[in-house]
């Protein structure tokens, strides 16, 4: 499990990796945040896209608690 910082809230997220993926899939359930990346990239890249949806991603989390 891995997580991004954002102020003073830490969001967990699991990461899966796949060979035919070709783009960054960021999804949200009951569960969490689940990211589907491209097997090339690396994880820095992968939270830098988190970083910049973290707002989308905050309001989403919201809807589920």
């Amino acid at each position: 499990m891995y997580s991004i910082q954002f102020g003073q809230q830490t969001i967990p997220y699991t990461l899966s990796r796949s060979s035919r993926r070709k783009t960054l899939s960021i999804s949200l359930d009951q569960h969490g945040v689940s990211v589907i990346s491209p097997a090339a990239v690396d994880v820095t890249k992968i939270e830098s896209t988190l970083h910049k949806k973290v707002a989308w991603i905050i309001k989403q989390l919201a809807v589920f608690k």
